[in-house]
């Protein structure tokens, strides 16, 4: 049994492929009408969205704004407001009254922070107990470490959470490869276009940014739907 995919496709690409699971970039729904609107349609099509925070891209919009714009889009599922490898701020943003009432339990993702796997562990084992939520968030950059989410995910406690794995940091099969022996729910990337942005193939082990305002041609999209098929081959094992 394989994981789901949440392909991260810009609206200039349009609709490469869908998978009923997406991820979408809450700074660019607030900026974006176009693709406020897609991610509706998605919604309303039976589409599992979760709404992400900006704070991977250094792009954070006031929280209150995210969870509005996540409810317009009817995600099923929200972001809680973390700072990337910061435990400390992402505790006191998560459990912050003022952001927990925006946002249901049931619909809460937390991504608990670190500066290494260990402070990781702590964030979440403190988050765990201070607020109540649905699904847990492991971020790529903990694949800088030794070991990597592999290591996360042989020493996470059993948990009662759904588990996404949030990004590829620089190796989509084998981080693929990793979710789905882990047996998480999903995992969101924008490697499909970004390696088509690119000109480098999936494999090529080089970390590789997704540019979001770039304009495809008909050879970048060729690529990128190509680049999907062969994540989603992965992800099925």
């Amino acid at each position: 049994m394989g994981i789901k995919l949440a392909h991260i496709v810009p609206p200039s690409f349009g609709d490469l492929y869908r998978t009923g699971y997406y991820l979408a970039l809450g700074q660019k729904l607030l900026s974006d009408r176009g693709y406020r609107e897609q991610t509706l349609r998605l919604s309303k099509a039976g589409g599992f969205v979760i709404v992400d925070n900006g704070a991977a891209e250094f792009d954070q919009p006031p929280f209150a704004d995210v969870a509005q714009v996540a409810a317009y889009v009817r995600a099923a599922e929200v972001v809680m407001p973390d700072v990337l490898f910061d435990k400390e701020a992402t505790i006191a943003n998560v459990t912050a009254l003022k952001n927990r009432n925006l946002v249901p339990p049931e619909q809460r993702l937390i991504i608990p922070q670190g500066n290494t796997i260990a402070e990781w562990f702590e964030c979440l084992a403190f988050l765990k107990e201070a607020v109540a939520f649905g699904t847990l968030g492991i971020p790529k950059h903990l694949e800088k470490h030794e070991g990597g989410r592999a290591k996360v995910m042989n020493e996470l406690p059993a948990t009662a959470q759904r588990i996404h794995f949030f990004g590829v940091y620089q190796d989509p099969k084998t981080e693929i490869a990793t979710a789905v022996a882990a047996k998480v729910r999903g995992l969101d990337s924008g490697a499909a276009v970004a390696y088509a942005q690119a000109n480098m193939r999936l494999d090529s082990g080089i970390h590789v940014s997704l540019n979001w305002d770039a304009r495809p041609g008909p050879q970048e999209r060729t690529e990128a739907f190509k680049n999907i098929m062969q994540m989603e081959d992965w992800a099925n094992g």
